[in-house]
């Protein structure tokens, strides 16, 4: 009996002394799996933040709700969170309303876990710091977005707002959004119908003449209000203004205009052109002609063609015939090509000569000569008399043959009326000659068939620099505000619209035409106020694409009100410069297509009196 409870002690002494350690164990357990639980999650709300600021980087309201749906276990009071922004690894942090695309947005998630149960208190006197930080590349700016999540919207344009004030959150701030301000409530007001009303005709785009070479400035007449676009085809030169409300526009800061330059300005379905003119009055100098040497006449009949060789292609020429003798007998000509009949015309036997057009058609550029033979016939087809003569060929030429390859939609379903409609155009370097300088393509809708394009307004063009032989290059055009009723509407492009390449074949330029029918009314949108004129600002920059300055990047200036204010195109050195700003916001964008991959970057500027604004533009690929 006593060894029993000898036994029985010894057990509870062992237990005793087991259950501290057991006891450890076990709340450690509960413990670490509090502590891997709480530290995981915070590490899921830090990313879902910056998942939402990296597409709205500037609603730091937002990226706060984000972060405290996710949170578990955790009260939002307790954590402390920092948003920040810099341009990448080892850089300086920037101000909330410096964001720019591709920088980074930086959510910091601090909170100090105490412990659940006093037994781990000696362990974790003044707690645990956990802290979890998660970065990444913002995508797009956008500042015009409740906090929620949304799809950034397409390219070039997103219109800036006001931006929430710079810095974060202190440790003892409650992170609930701010209530939205409760408007004191308005009476209801009945709707009256709209009355009927004649619009009245928008005047069309007329340029002041003369432009003169050497003119720093081109002025002109317009619709008041609307935004008009100059284009000088031969550089490529792009500039974008608006028009005032006296109906006139102003492009000035121009580099020096060159005698012989066409200049183009359009917009709004109009458009007029005129070439710049030379500023000193030419002095003629009468040239003396030199004697023609007198080509020797053959002494008997004979044919000749006024061409001295041929190219591939279908011509019309005209036969020659001359010397022909007063006979009776003829009474037909026969006109054979390679020995085949390709004409057979009435003969007066009394003109002793002859002039018949004809029309050849010639394949390639061999054989190298061809044989033009004339057979003279009698009334009963007896050949009285032939005469023949050899025509070689030219030699082949090397031109480029620039033609529009396909022009297809690439909306699924197609958009309704005032929506923009997106078109994929491939133009295609047909010729044995590479292009090496710059053309246009326009694209043109619902155009007049019995005007020539050229003389019509497009709805969009691009500028390509050069397409090398048997290329093919690919890229987005766009009908920009859609079209105003729903049925049928056609599209056409044309490719070197200002005949500035020689091509092999100068009738090919133009695509086949693109039938489309829309079956969505939309609400037409509200009319563009009026811009008040008023130029002062300049703003200048360099665009980059990654650390290198890059070049022919198409730059636009927005205004507040999303109106596109201006435009240019970055030089060899990236640099660009826009010019004749009024004061006030502005989000400069900057576009670059790089074949199928479209690079964007965006800026918000304070234009303020006539000071010069420096932005730079960091071009980011767009997914």
């Amino acid at each position: 009996m006593n060894e029993r409870r000898r036994l029985w002690g010894q057990g509870l002494v062992e237990f005793a002394l087991l259950l501290p350690v057991l006891l450890l164990i076990m709340v450690g357990t509960i413990e670490f799996g509090r502590i891997l639980f709480i530290y995981t999650n915070i590490n899921n709300a830090a990313r879902e933040g910056t998942r939402y600021g990296m597409v709205h980087p500037k609603d730091q309201n937002g990226i706060i709700n984000h972060v405290t749906d996710r949170l578990e276990l955790v009260s939002p009071s307790d954590i402390f969170m920092n948003i920040t922004y810099d341009r990448g690894p080892g850089t300086a942090p920037i101000p909330v309303d410096q964001v720019f695309s591709s920088a980074r947005v930086i959510v910091t998630l601090q909170y100090t876990i105490q412990p659940l149960t006093p037994l781990m208190r000696p362990f974790m006197s003044t707690g645990m710091m956990l802290r979890a930080e998660n970065r990444r590349t913002i995508q797009t700016v956008r500042t015009d977005v409740p906090s929620t999540l949304a799809a950034p919207a397409p390219p070039p344009y997103i219109a800036p707002t006001s931006t929430p004030t710079p810095g974060g959150p202190t440790p003892t701030r409650t992170f609930t959004p701010a209530p939205t301000e409760t408007l004191p409530p308005t009476a209801t007001q009945t709707p009256t119908p709209t009355p009927t009303f004649t619009p009245t005709p928008i005047p069309g785009i007329v340029i002041d003449r003369p432009v003169m070479a050497g003119d720093t400035m081109v002025t002109g007449t317009a619709a008041p209000g609307w935004g008009v676009t100059l284009r000088i085809i031969q550089t490529g030169l792009q500039r974008t203004v608006a028009v005032d409300a006296g109906g006139t526009f102003t492009f000035s800061g121009l580099p020096e205009l060159i005698v012989g330059h066409t200049v183009v300005v359009q917009g709004y379905d109009s458009q007029d052109l005129t070439i710049v003119q030379d500023s000193l009055t030419p002095t003629v100098t009468a040239t003396p002609t030199a004697s023609p040497v007198p080509t020797a006449t053959p002494a008997g009949a004979y044919i000749t063609i006024d061409e001295v060789c041929l190219r591939v292609g279908t011509f019309n020429v005209t036969v020659r015939g001359r010397n022909i003798s007063n006979n009776k007998k003829y009474v037909t000509l026969r006109i054979l090509w390679d020995g085949e009949a390709i004409s057979e015309e009435d003969y007066d036997y009394n003109a002793q000569s002859f002039d018949v057009p004809v029309s050849i058609t010639i394949g390639s550029y061999e054989p190298s000569t061809h044989t033009l033979a004339v057979e003279i016939l009698a009334g009963n087809g007896k050949v009285e008399l032939s005469l023949q003569t050899t025509v070689p060929m030219c030699a082949p030429e090397n031109k480029p043959d620039l033609v529009i390859s396909s022009l297809t939609i690439t909306d699924d379903p197609l958009p309704g009326t005032y929506d923009r409609i997106h078109l994929s155009i491939a133009v295609h370097n047909a010729g044995t000659a590479d292009v090496t300088s710059l053309f246009w393509v326009d694209l043109f809708a619902d155009y007049d068939p019995l005007t020539p394009l050229p003389e019509q307004a497009s709805v969009d063009y691009v500028a390509v620099n050069a397409l090398g032989a048997g290329s093919t290059i690919t890229f987005t055009m766009y009908v920009p505000d859609g079209f105003t009723t729903v049925g049928n509407h056609t599209l056409i492009a044309m490719v070197d619209t200002w005949d500035q390449i020689a091509e092999l074949d100068e009738t090919n330029n133009v695509s086949v035409p693109l039938s489309i029918r829309l079956t969505i009314g939309n609400l037409a949108p509200t009319p563009t106020p009026e811009v008040t004129p008023g130029p002062t600002g300049i703003i200048m920059g360099t665009t980059r694409l990654g650390s290198l300055d890059q070049a022919n990047v198409a730059v636009f200036l927005y205004d507040a009100d999303g109106r596109l204010w201006a435009s240019a195109r970055s030089d060899a050195n990236g640099l660009y410069q826009l010019v004749d700003m009024n004061e006030g916001e502005y989000t400069v964008v900057g576009q670059l297509r790089l074949g199928d991959v479209f690079y964007m970057a965006m800026e918000p500027v304070t234009v303020v009196g006539a000071a010069y604004s420096i932005v730079d533009l960091y071009l980011e690929a767009l997914p």
